[in-house]
């Protein structure tokens, strides 16, 4: 998986962590200390993550790294909303 592909993964996957939560990104945005536009491109996947973000990020969405770095479950799948098959 290339790095771009790889932004997108991890984009999918905060936007449905933030939109579960009940965030807007402008919220999001407050949280971590940076502009509106500045996350809505991380999570179009348009720039990359850092780890102090990262940080900030798991702390504010209460979630751990592993959860928004993992690519297991796919990126539809959130934590607590998984559909189950019966």
């Amino acid at each position: 998986m290339g790095l771009t592909s790889q932004n997108e993964s991890v984009g999918r996957k905060l936007k449905l962590l933030r939109v579960a939560r009940g965030f807007n990104q402008a919220d999001v945005a407050g949280m971590l200390g940076v502009t509106q536009p500045h996350y809505s491109n991380i999570e179009r996947g348009a720039r990359q993550l850092s780890l102090r973000l990262l940080v900030k990020l798991c702390e504010a969405l209460k979630v751990s790294p592993d959860e928004v770095l993992s690519s297991s479950g796919g990126s539809d799948e959130v934590e607590g909303e998984r559909d189950e098959v019966v």
